[in-house]
Formats: structure tokens, sequence, C-alpha cells
């Protein structure tokens, strides 16, 4: 099966590819001025595909797309987001992540950055209800495979507590959130204790202290890399600590700090390669 590394979008691009290569697995999209809502629907034919990524060019070669979640993406995910297994959206101001949660539901990595509201419509209790009932189900539908998880920005407490609820999650990178507090994260932690993750980052998050870290620093666990970028409430200090608690407990754990105001950087233990 043929497979894209790349895509240039321009619209003539996009219908003569979904045409002749029917089979395409990954697509790699650099959105481009002109690129509209309506020109993606042509790539709801490619039944096969299994990762779609959203770029902009960066720079001064940055240009301004018609493109938005809703009327394009959304719409394209009706078609194909159960064959999609990455998706990953640096592009929109606006992204919907009910819609993907309900859309998508074989992902197994979501990434989502550069967002200025990526959770503008927040869950309804409808929603939440219908949701909890799939996944309560012995068949569990919703997002089951989710392992990597990058997101941030301006997501709803109540949103960023259900997908941090995904037991499978193994890797967790969390950008610019002030949701992200230590309450949130000791509640996600009852429910499901984290089991399966390994990696944790934080990149200013300003609401998070060592007392929500901790929630994190349990035996039994699998967290093995853990890194903190730019969070006000987080210190070298707290590192310290965390890696004797970890010489003692015997765990295999490296953690890396970098401070705000001083931008020094600690590290501790060895990084496992993965």
């Amino acid at each position: 099966m043929p497979m894209v590394k790349k895509i240039s979008c321009l619209k003539y691009d996009l219908g003569l590819t979904s045409s002749m290569c029917p089979f395409l697995l990954k697509i790699d999209m650099v959105l481009e001025k002109g690129l509209k809502d309506i020109d993606l629907q042509c790539l709801t034919s490619l039944k096969m595909l299994r990762e779609i990524n959203f770029y902009r060019k960066k720079g001064e070669e940055r240009e301004e797309t018609y493109i938005t979640f809703d009327g394009g993406v959304g719409k394209l995910l009706k078609k194909i987001g159960r064959s999609l297994e990455k998706l990953s959206l640096s592009v929109f101001d606006v992204v919907n992540i009910s819609t993907i949660i309900e859309l998508c539901p074989n992902l197994s990595i979501l990434s989502i950055h550069h967002t200025s509201d990526s959770g503008h419509k927040e869950l309804t209790e409808e929603e939440i209800s219908r949701f909890r009932l799939e996944w309560n189900k012995d068949n569990k539908q919703i997002l089951k495979n989710l392992k990597v998880l990058n997101c941030g920005y301006n997501i709803p407490p109540d949103l960023l507590l259900w997908m941090l609820s995904f037991p499978s999650l193994e890797d967790i990178k969390i950008f610019f959130c002030n949701s992200l507090t230590d309450e949130l994260i000791q509640n996600s932690a009852k429910q499901h204790r984290f089991q399966n993750l390994k990696l944790f980052m934080l990149l200013r998050c300003h609401s998070v202290s060592s007392k929500g870290i901790d929630a994190l620093m349990v035996d039994g666990n699998s967290l093995n890399q853990v890194f903190f970028v730019f969070c006000n409430r987080l210190t070298i200090k707290n590192v310290s600590d965390w890696h004797k608690r970890a010489c003692q407990k015997n765990w295999e754990l490296y953690l890396y700090l970098q401070e705000s105001n001083t931008y020094n950087v600690a590290r501790f233990g060895e990084i496992e390669k993965r």
C-alpha cells in the first residue's frame, strides 16, 4: 500500500491524491492559503487512513487558512474517524475534543497544540453519562487504546479530568494549562492510579505543586521519566526529594526540571532509552 509522508495542501492536490492513492495510511497536511472546509471532503474516501496530522507553515511563511475544526475536520472525522489511530492538530484556534472522543474511538495517539480554545465545547452532563455508559460496557469503545496524550491550553477541568482517566495512557504531555491542578491530578490518580503511565511532562503548568505530583510518586506504578519545564510552583528541591524517595524505594526514575525564574536545570537518575 502506498503511503504519503507529507502533503502540501493546495486544493488541486487533495482530490488528485485521494483518487490516485485510495489506500493511504498516513497524511501530513501543511495547510496553505486558499484551502477551505469543503476541500477536506474529498478525503472521506480514504477508508484505510490510520494517521492524519495537520500543520501550518512556520514563521514568515505562515499563511491564513479557512479550514475550521467544526466545518472541516469534524465532518471529515465523521467519515474516517473510526479508522484513525493517530490524530495531531496544531493549526486550529478552536478544537472540539468531545467530537474527537466520540468519532475516533480507536486512537492510540492524540496531540492538540497551539489552540486558543481547545475545550470550547465542554461535555454536557448528558454526554458524560453517555460516555461513561459506553466505557462501562464489556466491549469498551471510548479511547480504550489511547496511549499518548499531548494537550493543554484552555481545556476545561472536567474535560481534562475525563481525558486523564483513560487507564491505557503511557505518555502524557501537558502544556500551558492552568486547568491542571493538584486536586485534578489527585482525583485522576484515585480513579486508576496512572497504572500504565511511563512518561509525564509538564510545560508552563503553573497551578501544579509538589502536592499534586506526590500522587504519582507511589509504589506499583510504571513511571520512569518525569519532566517539568517552567512550572512556577515546582522547584529543584522538590525534584531532589523525589529522587531521594526513588533511591530509597529502588525505583528506576529519571527526573528533569528547568526553573521558570533562574532557568537552572536539574537532572536526577538515568534516562531510559525508549
